[in-house]
């Protein structure tokens, strides 16, 4: 694994809690609403495995934040329209 792809699942890992545990949502629930298997979702948090594209996608409308937030491009969470 490259430092790049270690910075990439970190930062995922900590905005998908932080953004879950503001939301009031379980585990479960994220996983749900993202229309994933409850064991991916579980690999995100614990920085095992990367979310596909959609799923990142999906994540950034679900918690209304930008793709770039999420993945650690910015650190501003509120899209721009």
């Amino acid at each position: 694994m490259t430092l790049e792809e270690a910075f990439l699942l970190d930062t995922l890992r900590c905005r998908f809690k932080y953004l879950r545990e503001d939301s009031g949502l379980t585990q479960q629930e994220a996983a749900h609403h993202l229309d994933v298997p409850f064991t991916d979702y579980l690999l995100y948090e614990e920085g095992e495995h990367l979310p596909d594209v959609l799923t990142i996608l999906h994540a950034a409308a679900l918690y209304k934040v930008s793709v770039d937030y999420l993945l650690g491009q910015t650190e501003t969470p509120h899209r721009d329209f």
